[in-house]
């Protein structure tokens, strides 16, 4: 469990339904041989067997009872990864028009705060015959640039070796609400026994 920065929390306590505050990464890639059910599902393969090289993905968002401090990070014990990878079908002709205006209505809609902050879209029916796909992230996992860095972890070659992931933490229950209050509240206490070092620091300067 860890608890967000207050920059961080800003992008969570500024969102709207009407500003949602995520970004998105869009590539359009060619494909041979196989339907797109047989893509998406290897897609879905993929990306899960190497979910562990982009840990963050695996994190959701608790709020802490009566807003008594920022929200914590937790590794979702529910994590499912059909929850986050979508498919969609742009509308005839297939021009990059049209592939706006899909991309144009996924950007529109909030990120759900139930799991983890980030969905994958793979986007059929081009006229090129191409595929498209827009991965969208929200700031409080990272912004644009450390995303796009994010991403290109598990973006190589199917061949490429995926890290080992049995070392790595496992998922807990979510913590309780007396849990996130006490944990709060020591953190509240830690930043007002800094306020003297605070200040000296300050008189320093």
């Amino acid at each position: 469990m860890e608890r967000l920065s207050g920059f961080d929390a800003t992008f969570l306590y500024s969102e709207t339904c009407t500003v949602p505050m995520h970004t998105l990464k869009v590539g359009v890639v060619e494909v041979t041989g196989g339907d797109a059910s047989a893509l998406f599902e290897r897609f879905q393969t993929t990306l899960e067997e190497r979910l562990d090289l982009i840990a963050p993905y695996r994190l959701r968002i608790v709020d802490v009872p009566l807003g008594f401090h920022h929200p914590v990070w937790v590794r979702d014990p529910d994590f499912d990864i059909r929850r986050h990878l979508r498919r969609r079908t742009v509308a005839a002709p297939g021009t990059q028009r049209e592939m706006d205006d899909a991309i144009a209505e996924i950007a529109a809609q909030p990120l759900p705060r139930d799991r983890p902050l980030w969905e994958m879209w793979m986007l059929e029916g081009l006229a090129s015959g191409e595929v498209g796909f827009c991965a969208k992230v929200h700031h409080a996992v990272a912004d644009g640039i450390a995303s796009a860095q994010l991403l290109s972890n598990i973006m190589g070659a199917v061949e490429d070796a995926v890290q080992d992931s049995t070392a790595l933490i496992q998922p807990e229950p979510l913590p309780t609400p007396t849990r996130l209050l006490w944990d709060a509240f020591v953190d509240h206490l830690k930043m007002i026994a800094h306020i003297p070092i605070l200040l000296a620091k300050t008189a320093r300067g």
